[in-house]
């Protein structure tokens, strides 16, 4: 669908997006950092343009549909929470175009199929308690998912290291149970301080990382204030799971910035309104149907493929998500290095949908 963001123009613009699949976003400011650019260009965060009419404090205020659940990466699994932690956290590496894995922190060589050595890259960034990132926190923050009582939801996809040696301060060696290709791309953890996790500090509640913000407070469930390192430059983020309410703090200037979580009708509302910047781009979230195979019924292949030629989906793009959407043939979008491109997807067609039910009896 496509994506959405919105923000309140000072003056501005604004973005919004879809892959049969969408994301939306409102507000960003034109010298809104390079470090909030890493959410920025994750999620298509929109920058304010002097908001220091309405925000005397000069904090950006941002609304978001749900708060995050957890701000300790290792435990981190939803949306919202991924996006806060990269802001605060440091990880090896990183996503580039086609979500190919590029060097973050480090860069890495596979000396054999099972072993890889990571090499952290100059200046080391330093943790927001002062002290320099090294080798040894990049150890600690895997060995620490890997330990079964920690109860990391992200152990199973690190299954495969069976060990993790730091010849140096800033060389880590990685040790496989069996070749993966892919192995560079899992490592994209947010790095904890060593003597932090060796002390079980609440990352939950308090979190430290090396990111280009600081955790600053938390004041309630609703409420999360962060600040830039570079300047001061404070944002906060507030739930407000109503999307109507979020417009109307938004047109009210109580919030600055948007995204996503917009249904299409408001979407297209604020697309119409002075003083808001609307910015879109392609998504890569989308609606699907499952079916349960083991059913008698939909089990059933020629059963499947009558009820999505009995879809229109070309309708339902243009009609119920008012032309914010693309058709997807499979989970990932085209432009992903594993996408479809050019996979054959199953038309509209209602006379071949009744002729494979009828085949089915």
């Amino acid at each position: 669908m496509t994506m959405a963001f919105v923000r309140y123009r000072y003056p501005g613009r604004l973005r919004s997006t879809v892959h049969f699949s969408s994301t939306s976003r409102i507000g960003q400011r034109p010298d809104f950092p390079s470090g909030v650019g890493l959410w920025l260009m994750v999620i298509g965060l929109l920058t304010i343009l002097g908001c220091t009419e309405s925000v005397p404090d000069h904090t950006l205020r941002f609304g978001l549909a749900n708060a995050p659940t957890n701000l300790d990466p290792r435990y981190a699994t939803d949306a919202t929470s991924a996006r806060l932690n990269r802001l605060m956290y440091s990880r090896l590496v990183d996503f580039g175009e086609g979500t190919i894995p590029i060097p973050s922190l480090a860069t890495w060589r596979e000396l054999s199929p099972t072993h890889y050595r990571f090499e952290l890259q100059e200046p080391r960034p330093l943790f927001h308690n002062g002290a320099p990132l090294s080798a040894k926190d990049v150890k600690a923050t895997y060995a620490s998912i890997l330990n079964p009582n920690t109860a990391s939801p992200h152990r199973g996809i690190l299954h495969m290291i069976t060990r993790i040696e730091t010849p140096t301060e800033t060389t880590i060696d990685f040790f496989l149970s069996q070749p993966d290709a892919l192995f560079p791309g899992y490592l994209v953890i947010g790095i904890l301080p060593a003597n932090l996790i060796a002390k079980a500090h609440p990352f939950h509640d308090r979190p430290i990382g090396s990111g280009p913000f600081q955790f600053l407070e938390r004041p309630d469930d609703t409420r999360l204030v962060i600040e830039r390192r570079a300047d001061g430059q404070r944002i906060e983020f507030l739930r407000i799971p109503d999307p109507t309410v979020r417009t109307l703090k938004l047109l009210a200037k109580e919030i600055h910035l948007l995204q996503n979580d917009l249904p299409p009708e408001l979407v297209t509302y604020l697309s119409t309104h002075e003083g808001i910047a609307l910015q879109q781009r392609q998504g890569a979230n989308f609606a699907y149907l499952g079916f349960n195979q083991l059913d008698s019924v939909v089990g059933r292949a020629p059963v499947r493929k009558a009820i999505a030629h009995a879809i229109d989906r070309e309708h339902i793009i243009q009609f119920v998500l008012r032309g914010r959407a693309r058709v997807a043939q499979a989970i990932f979008p085209p432009e992903h290095w594993a996408g479809p491109a050019t996979l054959p997807g199953y038309t509209y067609d209602p006379e071949e949908a009744k002729r494979l039910l009828k085949e089915a009896g």
